[in-house]
């Protein structure tokens, strides 16, 4: 910035300066750095209040010019907010080490000019950015991480906690509640801030059900929720859990409870979740869930033909890939200041895996009700519909009401096989056992970490490899002979028995189906996986998968896409020779082993099917590492290479896929992009 124009800056008069207490001081004889506008206006009506001034503010003798104050400032050229005043709490740098008592005192010296540059520039807004000023404006000890984004009551001014962006050298996943405790400010300034209010609860009866159906059509858009009986998560099986009420919400602060199966410790009353008037209305009506695959199965089981319209919970993982963050508690309390709405239940929930079935229906609907006008707003207040990115309505929610649909028809499993497969299991297991406890000369358990270390390290006194005192698949593999051998096989029985057999069997239904669940969120790749039960990466091994048959008059198909990774990689990338390769049907991986292998002057038809196999995995293993911007440094640990055979490697890779070396010089240069920093936008057009 230039010398005039920071001439045009506001600055407060020296006279306010005055009221600071400097002789009581701590930092007494300290250089301060004083406030400044973003123009010559001297009121504004957005103040930001910091801490203290940091070691380039003292050099450059203005707040907010370091580190954290330039992620401030781009962050509000990016929203738009280019008028406001920033101040600190404290005009003087604080020391790295002091007394609490001495902050103390320093606050409350400081403190009369604090209020007096406030009282001159006159804010509608004042923003604190950590937990310091925000106590001294508000006078109550917040955390800021609590009430992050939602305006809280302050002395004299609404205050806006923020977390303060210096924490992001820290903590840089705090990024997301920076930017969206920024965001609440021009909200709030332009009227469009959401805060939530109690919602207003009506429960269906035989009288009002017919007038609570009219308002839902009328509405068109309504947030739909469930509290359901038992384990509350799983609709299908030999012993589902039921629908406790349907929670209905047409706006942010009305919510119809339509009660459903009674709970088994209470009063039972009428069920009006399977009215046909409510079976209609919502099929014609657009439903707003969270996380609403779980919703729309119970409902789809108890008869309604509905599919999820948007959905906030996965409206939020666009925007935000963290899979701990989707929470509807949590995002109600970032957006829209909602309170732990939960707290009261948890008198009748002793344990963490207690059934809601405890709660009495009145407690149950306050809670259910809260749910409702949550994700309303959330979607309509807050604005996440508008918000969510192109591929969320083209690919995101096409697969969701796909996926559960699917999950809804199931499918059919052998369960005669099924329990054959587990004796047999079983029998091999215990021969096993037995094999390996006579080799050891007593009894042992190999699903046992401890225990076996125990025994291979003190005990027998294997030597400790570069795995450490490890007894992982990878560390008993490099220690070799007959007894690791047989520990890794009743490992693997165990795991086909654990995870393939009872894993399924606690999942069929009646009909001899089973019901998985579609997990959409489990990775910030955007990578799929299932859940009760788990059906992909099913295992060759153990006649597993002969367990999923098709229905009468079908069959199932298993397909496997060949180097689909290397595929996806030669569009994205561009790359013509690897899709000349890929196209001529050549392996890629195999390509890159035997050059390898002409190097270290092996001849590869010479070699052994095991050897040229493992070459290929290593080779195979490098190049994703390679493609992920994997160093020679890692290839030397990861792989237990010396410095010349790690060299030759990454060699050998770059030779066959020139272009993994600049596909990633080009992905840092996204990064860097000066017109949009820190956003990378993938081939389907979802950012991160």
């Amino acid at each position: 910035m230039t010398t005039e124009t920071l001439t045009n800056l506001f600055r407060i008069p020296e006279d306010i300066v005055a009221l600071c207490d400097c002789e009581n001081c701590p930092l007494k004889g300290s250089q301060k750095i004083l406030g400044e506008g973003t123009s010559e206006l001297s009121q504004y009506d957005l103040v930001f209040v910091g801490m203290a001034p940091e070691k380039t503010e003292l050099e450059l003798g203005r707040p907010f010019v370091g580190w954290a104050g330039q992620v401030l400032r781009q962050l509000l050229e990016k929203l738009k907010v280019t008028n406001f005043y920033i101040t600190n709490t404290l005009l003087c740098q604080m020391p790295e080490e002091w007394k609490p008592s001495e902050e103390r005192l320093a606050i409350q010296c400081c403190s009369k000019r604090l209020s007096a540059e406030l009282k001159i520039v006159k804010p509608e807004l004042v923003v604190a950015l950590g937990n310091m000023p925000l106590e001294v404006l508000t006078g109550v000890d917040y955390k800021v991480t609590k009430v992050n984004s939602r305006i809280v009551a302050g002395l004299d001014y609404p205050v806006l906690p923020v977390i303060h962006p210096a924490s992001l050298r820290r903590r840089p996943d705090e990024f997301y509640e920076v930017v969206d405790g920024l965001r609440s400010a021009p909200r709030y300034l332009s009227g469009t801030y959401q805060q939530c209010s109690k919602p207003n609860m009506l429960v269906a009866n035989e009288d009002n059900l017919g007038e609570i159906c009219r308002t839902i059509e009328q509405a068109g858009i309504v947030a739909v929720d469930l509290e359901t009986t038992g384990r509350g998560f799983y609709p299908y099986g030999r012993d589902p859990d039921k629908i406790r009420c349907i929670v209905v919400s047409p706006d942010e602060k009305t919510t119809f409870i339509i009660p459903g199966v009674s709970s088994p410790y209470y009063e039972p009353h009428p069920d009006y979740s399977q009215d046909s008037r409510l079976r209609e209305v919502l099929k014609k009506t657009k439903l707003v869930t969270h996380n609403g695959s779980f919703d729309v199965g119970f409902l789809m089981q108890a008869g309604y033909d509905v599919e999820i319209f948007f959905d906030t919970f996965l409206a939020h993982y666009m925007l935000d890939e963290r899979e701990y963050s989707h929470g509807l508690k949590k995002l109600a309390h970032r957006y829209t200041g909602a309170p732990d709405w939960e707290s009261d239940l948890k008198e009748y929930l002793p344990h963490k895996t207690s059934s809601y079935d405890l709660i009495p229906d009145d407690k149950l609907y306050e809670y259910a009700a809260w749910d409702g006008t949550q994700t309303y707003q959330l979607s309509e207040g807050v604005g996440l519909r508008k918000r969510v990115p192109k591929i969320y309505w083209d690919l995101i929610l096409p697969c969701a009401n796909m996926f559960t649909k699917i999950r809804h028809k199931g499918f059919p499993i052998d369960v005669e096989y099924l329990m054959n497969l587990d004796s047999d299991l079983e029998t091999t297991y215990d021969e096993e056992l037995e094999a390996l406890e006579k080799l050891v000369g007593h009894t042992v358990n190999p699903l046992s970490p401890q225990e076996v270390n125990e025994l291979l390290y003190d005990e027998l006194k294997f030597p400790v490899t570069r795995f450490g005192r490890s007894s992982n698949k990878a560390a008993l593999a490099a220690l070799g002979g007959p007894i690791c051998e047989g520990i890794q096989e009743c490992r693997h029985l165990g795991k086909l028995k654990s995870t393939y057999v009872m894993g399924v069997a606690n999942f069929i239904d009646n009909n001899f189906r089973i019901h998985p669940f579609t997990k959409m969120h489990g990775a910030v790749t955007g990578r799929i996986s299932t859940e009760d039960p788990s059906v992909m990466n099913i295992t060759k091994k153990g006649g597993v998968k002969k367990l999923y048959i098709a229905d009468n008059g079908n069959l199932v198909l298993e397909i496997d896409g060949k180097q689909m990774e290397m595929h996806c990689y030669a569009v994205v990338a561009d790359d013509k020779e690897l899709k000349r390769l890929l196209i001529e049907g050549a392996d890629v991986h195999k390509l890159v082993a035997q050059e390898l292998a002409r190097r270290r002057k092996l001849i590869w038809d010479s070699m052994t099917e095991d050897d040229q196999k493992a070459l290929r995995q290593r080779c195979k293993s490098g190049v994703f590492g390679r493609m992920g911007g994997m160093q020679l440094q890692s290839y030397q640990f990861g792989y237990g290479l010396g410095e010349l055979d790690a060299e030759s490697l990454v060699s050998v890779i770059d030779s066959v896929v020139p272009t993994l070396k600049t596909y990633r010089s080009s992905i840092i240069k996204q990064v860097h992009n000066k017109e949009r920093p820190g956003i990378l936008e993938s081939y389907f057009g979802r950012k991160r």
